[in-house]
């Protein structure tokens, strides 16, 4: 045997690589706001994440507190202060931040998570290449066709397989906001886009890096 060819191409790998490691994980943000007029980095801030699940909620305050402290920022994960059912109410935030002593709030919620579909084609083709014609009485793989050129040289033999099937993964749209405190307007904002086989909850990591390196690229961490 003088040489095997292989020639393999997989469009849910190409998936894969365009929509979950485009980023540096799946994440990537798709717009961002600031106020011209802010001009003050943040020192302490309350995080928030607004997720139906307790669980979630704090793996996620966790991991962007813990972000933001390699930037000597001083956060405060929100669930510490605010319970589940106080998290969406503006009152509650404003009191609680006022007691912590920060200087901001930073709030991350859900906009939507979407299911979607994607139709993938494989496709696997063989070239085996043989020197003898000895060697003709082996086996073939399935749909081997040995096509030979003549008695006494080389035969080759091709071999492909097609299949098709479906892909189904989850879109999440998320938005972030930075509030000024105790003044409580926004002076930045940012929607992301996290595209997950998983649960949203695994990829974690990735949205945070990603609001974090705008935080610090927009002048504010």
């Amino acid at each position: 045997m003088k040489g095997f060819c292989r020639r393999h191409v997989h469009r849910l790998l190409i998936l894969l690589l365009l929509t979950l490691t485009a980023c540096p994980a799946s994440t990537r943000l798709t717009g961002a706001w600031k106020d011209t007029d802010f001009h003050g980095r943040i020192h302490q801030v309350l995080v928030i994440g607004i997720s139906g699940q307790e669980t979630t909620r704090k793996m996620f305050e966790n991991a962007f507190a813990e972000a933001l402290a390699t930037y000597g920022v001083r956060a405060v994960p929100g669930y510490k202060l605010i319970r589940g059912d106080e998290v969406e109410k503006e009152e509650e935030i404003m009191a609680k931040a006022r007691g912590a002593g920060v200087d901001s709030v930073l709030i991350t919620k859900v906009i939507s998570i979407d299911r979607e579909k994607e139709q993938v084609t494989d496709v696997d083709a063989y070239g085996p290449e043989y020197d003898r014609f000895y060697t003709y009485g082996r086996s073939y793989p399935y749909h081997y066709r040995p096509r030979y050129d003549s008695w006494y040289h080389d035969y080759y033999g091709s071999y492909t397989q097609v299949r098709t099937y479906t892909v189904e993964y989850k879109v999440a749209s998320l938005e972030t906001t930075l509030y000024d405190f105790p003044g409580g307007g926004a002076v930045w904002s940012a929607l992301s886009r996290t595209v997950t086989m998983d649960t949203l909850s695994e990829e974690i990591d990735g949205i945070v890096k990603a609001l974090v390196e705008r935080l610090a690229a927009d002048g504010l961490i």
